[in-house]
């Protein structure tokens, strides 16, 4: 875990630090070490699933792109050729003590704002905060693989990127994956150059986008005085963390965007300059590339930044002109996209849903008691044009909800598609829109905006801020609920039935590799038959399910047939020579009873088969207990 966050560091604090620079020039040293990684993260993110969907990714192509991105975010951050004209700089100097630069009234404000909120940090509720975002690497120290069974399919994708350098099916099988491209990439570099297998690659990089997510949101929620507030919001729900236990890691990473959102839009529509659009239109591209839910809920914090603008008569400003176009054309080629090269796969899928309504029940079970806090922090806010925004926006998450209440309506193929992206939206739309409304109620200092009243710095004991010995009191119980929840998640890593696959299925990995050259191995097509970094000298016949699979030609189907009925002709006609077995599954049932299979190696039960045609063979009888 060391290893993958020392890399990622290393390659993405330069790029990082450029855009926060551009992005939240009143920054301190503080703010930036937490934006940085978020940040940086998102960049890196994008460039690798963008090399593979131009078909350009390898290592060597990443290592290339990341020399030139990190000499470009030199040259910015040492350029100055700019100086005393860009918004942003003049913001830097000024928070710099440089008081020539505070002539512009707007700035001075802010400044005032910013300097005020950095000198009432509170040192142990920044310690508590770190301690919990901590947390979320110590998962892949404790245990050596997920839980869930995402992974797996994840995991498969980053092996075959790692020896096709493209998202081909793996295999016996013809055809290729349609799925977002940048996290199995990311994960495939991380696995290529500290070597490491590509389930720990995917779960570690998993962890570590969660971490820098927690910190995006603390540096983003730090320039509106709620910082670690939102740290402790987050805790009171299970959301995105129930959703990267349970290894939906692309999902939870594509919220990284959010945290460039946050930094845009939680202000002034008339105060947005045309870095922020850059930025912004930056950020849509690479949360798409991770995952559509991100860009899908990034894109609606957009529309309720507009709304906020024209319904309380603001002055649309350029900046904030330019990234409604901008946002608007990107959404327009990506809705293209999805029409005419996704949507007609799904011409015969209804709308699924698969946990039922997200915007009743499970919304309630994972984000309930956020949703409380949430509901009476709108109440007490409800004067303030940003808690108006942030409640608009989670007003049209909970409307997305709806697509889920009109399942098997198969009319029109794009509302299926949707419903298939969005299908647990209740784990993870709405945990950071509740987290950063709450947070506002929660802190005794924020910038907010009256309705007609301007910019105001709140302090302690102004009206909507909740008691501070109630405050007190959540605070004890969010770190009462943490250490719980801490110890539970340490002893449920002792637990390894608790996991899809056995060690032995790991274990018996390792036997692959002396199988013969073009050797056809038969794995069941369920979570322990799919295996990952297989030897490239050999082929297996079941692939995971992940996204849209576009499947020209598999003998999977053929292969269990001819196993079920002993069909010697079949197989050998289809030149099947081994087939690998868990005590999870079914299959080794049928090959126990053949004549014609022998067991290679046994561990604990995971067994390697060898096809022997001549037959005579040890063969199990099993009898059936009433």
């Amino acid at each position: 875990m060391l290893l993958t966050v020392a890399l990622i560091l290393v390659v993405s604090l330069l790029p990082g630090f450029a855009l926060v620079r551009i992005l939240d020039a009143s920054s301190d040293t503080f703010r930036k070490l937490l934006l940085m990684p978020a940040l940086g993260l998102l960049l890196i993110f994008g460039l690798n699933g963008l090399l593979l969907l131009l078909k350009m990714w390898s290592v060597f192509s990443v290592v290339i792109c990341l020399l030139i991105i990190n000499g470009l975010s030199m040259m910015q951050i040492k350029s100055t050729s700019d100086e005393g004209t860009s918004q942003w700089r003049i913001l830097e100097s000024a928070m710099n003590d440089n008081l020539n630069s505070l002539s512009d009234k707007e700035i001075g404000d802010e400044v005032a704002a910013q300097k005020w909120f950095q000198v009432n940090r509170v040192t142990w509720k920044s310690v508590f905060a770190f301690i919990i975002c901590l947390s979320v690497l110590f998962i892949p120290i404790i245990q050596h693989l997920p839980f869930g069974v995402d992974w797996i399919g994840f995991s498969v994708l980053s092996g075959q990127i790692v020896q096709t350098e493209s998202l081909n099916l793996s295999g016996t099988n013809i055809g290729y994956w349609t799925y977002p491209p940048a996290y199995p990439a990311l994960s495939a570099f991380i696995g290529s150059v500290l070597n490491l297998d590509s389930a720990v690659a995917v779960f570690e990089l998993g962890h570590y986008s969660l971490f820098a997510i927690m910190l995006g949101i603390w540096g983003a929620m730090d320039r509106n005085g709620a910082g670690v507030e939102a740290i402790f919001a987050m805790v009171l729900g299970l959301g995105i963390f129930a959703k990267t236990f349970d290894s939906g890691y692309p999902t939870v990473a594509s919220q990284l965007g959010l945290v460039v959102g946050l930094l845009v839009l939680l202000r002034q529509t008339s105060v947005n300059v045309k870095h922020h659009t850059r930025a912004f239109i930056i950020a849509v591209i690479c949360v798409a590339l991770i995952h559509p839910t991100g860009a899908i809920y990034l894109g609606l914090l957009m529309v309720s930044h507009i709304i906020i603008g024209l319904a309380g008569k603001e002055s649309i400003g350029d900046g904030a002109r330019k990234i409604l176009i901008a946002s608007s054309i990107l959404l327009l080629i990506a809705a293209t996209i999805a029409l005419l090269k996704i949507a007609p796969r799904m011409l015969d899928v209804a709308v699924f849903a698969e946990y039922g309504w997200q915007g009743g029940r499970p919304l309630l079970f994972y984000n309930g008691i956020l949703l409380i806090f949430g509901l009476v922090a709108a109440y007490r806010l409800r004067n303030c044009i940003e808690a108006r925004m942030l409640t608009i926006w989670i007003s049209l998450l909970w409307l997305l909800t709806g697509i889920h209440l009109i399942e098997g309506f198969d009319k029109v193929p794009i509302l299926s598609l949707l419903s298939y992206t969005l299908y647990s939206m209740s784990i993870h739309a709405f945990h950071i829109p509740l987290t950063v409304l709450v947070a506002l109620w929660l802190s005794p200092t924020t910038n907010l905006r009256i309705e007609g009243g301007g910019n105001r710095v709140l302090t302690y004991g102004w009206n909507p801020y909740l008691n501070h010995k109630v405050v007190s009191t959540i605070i004890i119980a969010i770190m009462l609920a943490f250490s719980s929840g801490l110890m539970i998640m340490i002893e449920m890593s002792q637990h390894d039935e608790l996991r899809p696959i056995s060690d032995s299925d790991i274990e018996l990995r390792k036997s692959l590799t002396d199988l013969p050259e073009g050797s056809i191995v038969y794995s069941e097509n369920t979570h322990w038959g799919h295996l990952w970094d297989v030897p490239s000298h050999i082929q297996l016949t079941s692939i995971p399910t992940l996204g849209l699979v576009e499947l020209e030609s598999s003998i999977q189907g053929e292969v269990t047939n001819a196993i079920k009925s002993d069909d010697i002709d079949s197989l050998s006609q289809l030149a099947v020579t081994h087939a690998i077995t868990s005590p999870r599954g079914v299959m080794q049932f049928f090959l126990a009873k053949s004549q014609y299979w022998n067991v290679m190696e046994n561990i604990d039960s995971s067994k390697l088969w060898q096809f022997i045609p001549s037959g005579n063979q040890s063969q199990s009888n099993f009898i059936a207990i009433n």
